[in-house]
Order: structure tokens, then sequence, then C-alpha cells
């Protein structure tokens, strides 16, 4: 059996976009490869634990060289005994200049905000140029950092859409963190608009973060009919019983496609723009900037028919992000 290291920012228990494809991918991979996953310090994480039969252990809390050689001199049997590392986002150089032969793929998740710092960009490149194989999620990467990745990817599903349908209880749905780069306050404030045009509109909420409490108090002054829930680990129920999906991430986008949803999304700086714009989706997005565009496309989307071909188009295209077909293209690399 082949051994893989993996270096991550975070596993599962952790709940988010790059955790999500971690443990989809190697809870695929698992019975072919024996998979170590080192992930960044985190206070509360113990120094090692289990989850889904994937070993998973802590970085130190410093990236110090003095401490890293020290953590490599721990585990050096590990890092000794792997046929390939893959690195997603977390790249320790100090076991690259220790293992320079050791096969190695990264991959690019997402960017560093915006605007990029230059030292961002410059990580980003260095890391390129010292790993056998790069995988980019977004085509943008290429553009925004200079990084030539051999396969894109735009995220994974394996979704369906329930047979009968759910009755629709929800005009439109967003799910993700309640964070300015998720655009969740654009969204809320394009369903003011939306409700003043369509007082019957209503809005399901699935989130968590720093701006809950804005949302609570302008929800409670425009007396808007929107519910608020906490994230929850399997969003797909509740976005099954909404007809528009208002999301902007390559993960719910390609979940929302899948179970047949109109996709309103929104970005707020010109990397986010890119983001959207080189999606394979982009032409079926509603893709937005401001909260009257996303009234006006929620209002549109909400007329659309069930069959609309677009629609169609969109699903056919999340049905073949599975991700087995993920999992298979790290397969392909880990064998070589």
């Amino acid at each position: 059996m082949r051994r893989v290291v993996v270096f991550a920012p975070s596993y599962y228990p952790a709940r988010g976009g790059v955790e999500k494809h971690l443990a989809e991918v190697y809870g695929l991979l698992k019975d072919e490869f024996s998979i170590t996953v080192f992930v960044r310090y985190a206070p509360n994480l113990p120094a090692k634990y289990t989850e889904g039969d994937i070993r998973v252990i802590r970085l130190p809390r410093s990236d110090r060289r003095q401490v890293m050689a020290l953590w490599a001199a721990r585990y050096w049997r590990t890092l000794r005994a792997a046929d390939c590392f893959h690195s997603h986002d977390v790249f320790p150089a100090l076991v690259r200049r220790l293992f320079p032969r050791t096969r190695w793929v990264h991959t690019f998740h997402g960017y560093e905000g915006y605007p990029l710092q230059p030292q961002a960009i410059a990580s980003r490149q260095r890391v390129r140029q010292l790993v056998d194989y790069a995988f980019g999620v977004g085509q943008f990467i290429e553009k925004w950092y200079g990084t030539p990745c051999d396969e894109v990817m735009y995220g994974a599903t394996n979704l369906r859409p329930p047979h009968p349908a759910p009755a629709q209880k929800w005009s439109a749905i967003f799910y993700g963190r309640l964070e300015p780069d998720t655009g969740f306050k654009a969204y809320l404030e394009g369903f003011k608009l939306l409700h003043d045009q369509q007082p019957n509109a209503t809005l399901m909420v699935l989130g968590n973060g720093s701006q809950q409490a804005w949302a609570e108090d302008f929800i409670a002054r425009h007396h808007l009919p929107v519910t608020l829930h906490d994230m929850v680990p399997a969003p797909a129920p509740y976005v099954e019983q909404a007809r528009v999906a208002l999301v902007s991430g390559y993960q719910a986008i390609a979940e929302s496609a899948a179970l047949g949803k109109p996709i309103v999304a929104v970005y707020e700086t010109p990397i986010k723009h890119d983001y959207l714009a080189c999606h394979p989706l982009a032409k079926t997005l509603s893709i937005t900037r401001t909260p009257a565009e996303i009234a006006a496309a929620a209002q549109a989307a909400l007329k659309l028919p069930a069959d609309d071909a677009g629609l169609h188009r969109a699903q056919v295209w999340a049905f073949k992000q599975t991700w087995q077909r993920v999992a298979d293209r790290y397969a392909a690399q880990y064998r070589c």
C-alpha cells in the first residue's frame, strides 16, 4: 500500500469547504492508500486523533525553522516512508528540502482576500516551482497568482434531486459563513429589495459568523420573513426546499446546480468577479455586484420553469463533478 502524507489547514471535525474536500476525497482513497494528514496547530485539537479511519496529527504552534526541525525529527519515520506528499495550501518548505526527490502534489484552494499582497503571490509562485504537479480550484488562480496549474477543478458533489420533489418552503436560500467575503450582507440587502417588490418572498439563511448580530438587527428593523439557522453538516434538504440559491462559492454552486436551482452569485472585488466569470457555468449563473442586481436576478430566477434549458445544462455539468472523479485525479498522481 502506497503511503501519502497530506498537509492541510484543518480537517474534520472542523467544518468548511477545504475540510469537506479533504474528508470526501480521502474517505474514498483510504482503502488504496495509507494516508496521514498533518494540520495546522489549533489549541482545541488534540496532538493526534483519528477521523473516519484517517490519522490526523497537529503541526507545531510555530513554523520557525528550529521548531519545525524538531517536529520533523519526531515524525521522521512517517515522513521518510511517504511515497507522495500532497499539500493543500499549507506548504512546509523544510519538508520539501529534506525530501527533494519524493513526489509532491499541491492543491491551491481559494485566495487570501483582496487586494492580493505581493508576498502572497510570491509565496504561491515559489510553491509552484517546488512541486511536481499542481491542481487549482478555479482558473482565476493562474491569472491572479501567475501559477500555472496542471489541472483545474470547481468543487464536487454527489447530490441528486429527490423524487418526488419536496414542497418549496422558501423563495431563496443562502448557506455559508456570515462573513464579508461570502457576500452575505449584499444578499440580505438584496432580499430586502426583492421583498419590497414581492411581499410573499421568504428567505432561509444557514450559517454562522461575525455578521449574525447585524443580520438579526436588519431583519427586525425591516420586518423581513427571514429564518436564521445555524449551519448544518448537510444543507441539501434545506436547499431542496428553496426555489433560488444565493451562493457564490464553488462548492455551493456545484451542489445547488445538481439540485436544479437557479443560482445568484455575488462578487465584491475584481478577483471574486474573475472567480465567478471563469467558472464553467458562468453563462448560467446570475453574476451580480449590488443588492439591486441581486434582487433583479432573484426576481427573474423565481420565474424560471423547472424544465429551463439552462438549469438542465448546469445540472448535467454538476452531475459529472463527483467526489470519485476528484479522488481519481489525485490517485493518478499518487501512483506516479
